[in-house]
């Protein structure tokens, strides 16, 4: 079953999430070895040692989340789903008690089967090309990890570049590379995270 909690202010949502160890989507790469920024021995280091702490771009990119997923609507003539001031938190039976997210958006169209996840990212990075080979993994791991939670076919990732233009792409569910990379990320965090070991280093 999957589950629907909603939160009305950031700071609803920073409580609950601050209250036991939480798996989201933006760990799921990282976890993974995924990112170019963060391994996952200091993601370890800052989960345990309490120094996840938001920095400037952290900040940035949720005050510019709003004028994106407005600028992505314009472009595409879909409908965006939920305000930046609120929270939604998805859970899902099929994985453990501590896997959750909390998407972006959701986009919305009469035609559409579903309603598609919408990721928004603020970055000084160059993008070129949206395909799921071109962008970063860590972003597509994201996106897939949201879908699988949900229960989404779709997802969108969307993105104000270093150009300062609107990029976006479209995605499918890819159950067996997101099955397998969950069964992984969700044993290392039971491990590193739940139980205290510290990983080897990458």
């Amino acid at each position: 079953m999957i589950r629907k909690e909603t939160f009305k202010t950031r700071a609803e949502w920073l409580e609950r999430r601050e209250s036991r160890p939480v798996l989201g989507s933006s760990d799921f790469g990282i976890i993974l070895g995924l990112s170019e920024y963060v391994t996952p021995l200091q993601y370890w280091e800052r989960k345990t040692q309490g120094s996840d702490e938001m920095n400037a771009n952290m900040q940035r990119g949720i005050f510019m989340e709003d004028a994106i997923a407005k600028w992505f609507e314009s472009e595409t003539g879909c409908e965006i789903i939920k305000r930046s001031a609120s929270y939604d938190v998805y859970t899902n039976d099929e994985f453990p008690d501590f896997v959750e997210c909390s998407p972006d958006r959701e986009a919305f169209k009469q035609e559409w089967e579903d309603r598609p996840v919408v990721e928004i990212k603020d970055t000084k990075r160059i993008i070129d090309d949206m395909d799921a080979d071109s962008i970063p993994k860590e972003w597509y791991a994201q996106v897939q990890f949201q879908m699988a939670v949900m229960g989404r076919k779709n997802a969108f990732l969307v993105i104000c570049d270093g150009r300062k233009e609107l990029k976006y792409g479209h995605y499918t569910f890819d159950k067996d590379w997101t099955l397998t990379n969950m069964s992984k990320a969700t044993d290392w965090f039971q491990k590193h995270i739940i139980g205290g070991e510290q990983p080897e280093p990458t």
